[in-house]
C-alpha cells in the first residue's frame, strides 16, 4: 500500500521538506526523511520518482541553518532579494 507521499510525488512540480532526516555513511540506502508513519529515501528517491532536479546537502546541517539555506537557494530561482 503507497503512504500518502508516495502516491502525491509524482503529481508534484515542486516539493519543499522541511523535516528531518538521517544520513546513514555505511548503508545509504538506509537513509531517509523522518516523515509520520513513513520513510521516504533521500534526494536519490526523489530523482526516481521523476524530479528534474533535487537540492540536498550531502552532510547534516542544523536546523537553524535552514531558512538561510533556503533563502540562497529558492531567492534567485524566484526573484526573491
Amino acid at each position: 500500500m503507497l503512504s500518502y507521499v508516495q502516491r502525491a510525488l509524482p503529481h508534484l512540480t515542486i516539493l519543499h521538506l522541511a523535516c528531518h532526516a538521517a544520513q546513514h555513511k555505511r548503508n545509504p540506502i538506509e537513509s531517509g526523511f523522518y516523515l509520520p508513519d513513513e520513510t521516504v529515501h533521500l534526494a536519490a528517491a526523489m530523482l526516481f520518482t521523476g524530479f528534474r532536479s533535487v537540492v540536498g546537502t550531502m552532510w547534516q546541517m542544523l536546523d537553524a541553518h535552514g531558512p538561510e539555506e533556503s533563502k540562497q537557494v529558492y531567492g534567485p530561482l524566484f526573484g526573491i532579494r
